[in-house]
Order: structure tokens, then sequence, then C-alpha cells
């Protein structure tokens, strides 16, 4: 039976070890889980409701560094505890056609490929504790969505910085054979091993997708 991660983060954060925890900021909005810190922009405009999953790393590392903590210093009479170090994670979690995505935002034409593979990581760890489940659920009822900006940094012409033609030409090849053109070999990489579904989406396809009633794939 497929669940829901929006289902689940109530109960998952709900004991002694969440207390000044407010689950509500678990849930937020495009606009802000797109933000981009380092242009001080916002990537995605949109009021369209999500899960902030950055929010729910956070929030995860907090209740098990408490809980830890304590367990510690019952054991030890208070001695110095060590926290657990913090992972990264992808920027959102949204139900697109009655399946939890993640959503991770790009605000620029090259992703680095080594630290979205390391969000993924990270994020499917986080992801498969709170739902009690090992990576065979993931693989049957988990999507991934990368949106990258191929308006960004147009003027890099060296290896994949080429996207805005490399978009062209897969518009070409999808009109002619109607299947989606594996970019960044993620879809090869990660489906049917890790996610049920990999997609990868430019912030204008994106944006239309949004606005035609969420039919992302």
């Amino acid at each position: 039976m497929r669940k829901y991660l929006k289902d689940l983060l109530y109960d998952f954060f709900e004991d002694e070890f969440c207390q000044d925890m407010d689950i509500s900021n678990l849930f937020s909005d495009f606009s802000k889980t797109s933000y981009d810190d380092n242009n001080k922009e916002i990537f995605i405009d949109s009021n369209d409701r999500c899960i902030d999953f950055d929010k729910v790393k956070e929030y995860y590392f907090k209740k098990h560094n408490t809980k830890h903590q304590i367990i510690h210093e019952r054991k030890n009479h208070g001695s110095k505890y060590i926290y657990m170090r913090e992972y990264s994670s992808n920027d959102a979690v949204k139900v697109f056609n009655g399946m939890d995505y993640f959503i991770e935002f790009k605000n620029q034409d090259k992703p680095k490929m080594s630290k979205i593979y390391g969000k993924i990581k990270d994020s499917l760890l986080i992801y498969m504790d709170i739902f009690d489940e090992n990576l065979s659920y993931a693989r049957e009822n988990l999507g991934y969505i990368l949106v990258y900006n191929s308006n960004k940094d147009t003027n890099d012409k060296s290896g994949l910085g080429q996207y805005k033609e490399y978009d062209k030409i897969q518009s070409k090849i999808k009109s002619l054979a109607k299947e989606r053109v594996d970019k960044f070999g993620l879809k090869s990489n990660l489906e049917e091993f890790y996610f049920k579904d990999v997609i990868v989406l430019s912030k204008d396809d994106f944006e239309k997708k949004l606005s035609n009633t969420y039919n992302i794939p």
C-alpha cells in the first residue's frame, strides 16, 4: 500500500524528543523551497504547497541528536556528548499523480552531479527511516525530479554547459520518439534501482507542467 510523507510527519516527530518542534514548519511552498541563497532570488515563483525536505532533515537530526544525547547522559551521568553530523538533502517533496516525488531545484544550467547524488543518498536514508521501509519500497512508490535553469550561465560553452542547444535537440528528438531524453544520465542511473520515476525538467517546463493540473510525468 502506497503511503505519503505528509501523512507520516506528525507521528514521526511527535514524541518526547520533539517537544520544541513546530511540525507546521515542515510545510511550505515552491517559492520558499526553491529560493536560491547564492543569488538571493526565488527560482520557482509559485505558492503551490509542498514539504520542505531541508527542514525535515533539520528536524530529523535534531530529534536523533536529542534522543542519543539523553541516552548517553543516562548511561554516562552527563559525560560529554558528540552530536551526529548533519547530511545534505533534497529541497522538497510533493505528491504528483498519486506518488511522492523528491524535488531538487538548481538555479543553474550545469548542476554538479556529485552533489546531486549526495543529496539523493542522504535524503533516501531519512525518507526510508521515517517510512520504516527498505529501498524496494522507493523503487515502486517514490519519484525524483531535478529542475535546472537552462538560461543561467549560457555563456558557458564547455561540456554540459551547452544546455540551451541541447534542449533544442532534445525537443526535436522527443517530438519524433515521443520519449524523454536521459539528460545527465540520471534516469538510467537511478530509475528502477532507487526510484520508480526520474524526471529532469528545465525551469520553464516545470512551471508549465505545474499549471497543467500537476501532470508532471
